[in-house]
């Protein structure tokens, strides 16, 4: 969508542009390409998110379901000055591809 449609969708609660829920829906493990965002990164592929968990739920249901057809690229999102020597991570935290 250009920046003109993105602007008529709907705000969520937390005031970000989402489509209505009447639009179609794509599931997890149909995708090839998943841009995960990140408070922190390092090299060794480990992110920290928000704490709560939700893109380490939504990336192994993804690679899951595509491990069928083939292989999820996950790549995090974050500025230069949230790149991190080590980023502390736990046995549910998934790793991230680049």
């Amino acid at each position: 969508k250009n920046m003109e449609e993105v602007s008529t969708l709907p705000l969520s609660k937390w005031k970000i542009p989402e489509p209505p829920e009447t639009f179609p829906r794509i599931e997890p493990w149909d995708l090839d390409l998943l841009l995960v965002p990140a408070v922190a990164l390092d090299l060794a592929r480990r992110r920290c998110g928000q704490g709560m968990g939700f893109y380490d739920r939504y990336i192994l249901r993804a690679r899951q379901g595509a491990a069928e057809r083939g292989r999820l690229r996950t790549i995090g999102v974050a500025l230069a000055e949230q790149l991190c020597e080590e980023v502390p991570s736990e046995a549910h935290d998934e790793l991230l591809d680049a």
